[in-house]
């Protein structure tokens, strides 16, 4: 975020381990909870 307002975004992570190794990694978000024209993230246009 590119001012002081604090952020709160709930995620899932999908982690596969195999013989203890991570082989995968997903994550899953709603875009919705980015939907605020007034939230501008550091980087973005």
């Amino acid at each position: 975020m590119t001012n002081d307002s604090p952020f709160d975004m709930s995620y899932v992570a999908v982690v596969t381990v195999r013989n203890g190794l991570i082989i995968r990694y997903r994550d899953y978000w709603s875009p919705l909870a980015v939907q605020d024209p007034a939230t501008r993230f550091a980087g973005s246009n």
